[in-house]
């Protein structure tokens, strides 16, 4: 399953967002419990997400441990890296 939670997002200015590989993070060591629903929930506290995905083994559909989450804006990115230190579950 792939969250997309906003196709096309506009900043303040009304112009398109900042280039995707700013605003995008890896997130590694996750539980195999982890879902593409807890990890919205819990990287949602610090910003606007765009796109939120668990990466899951195609034949066993099993968490393979990391994901990646998108936010609408890079200072969004920085803020939720300097809170790194929490744990999801």
């Amino acid at each position: 399953m792939r969250i997309n939670l906003i196709d096309s997002i506009k900043d303040a200015a009304g112009g398109n967002l900042e280039p995707e590989q700013y605003r995008k993070m890896f997130i590694g060591g996750l539980t195999s419990s982890t879902t593409d629903e807890t990890l919205k929930e819990f990287y949602s506290k610090w910003g606007t997400l765009v796109d939120c995905v668990v990466m899951r083994d195609p034949a066993t559909k099993r968490s393979r441990g990391f994901g990646f989450v998108s936010f609408s804006k890079q200072s969004e990115v920085w803020f939720s890296y300097l809170l790194r230190h929490f744990s999801i579950q």
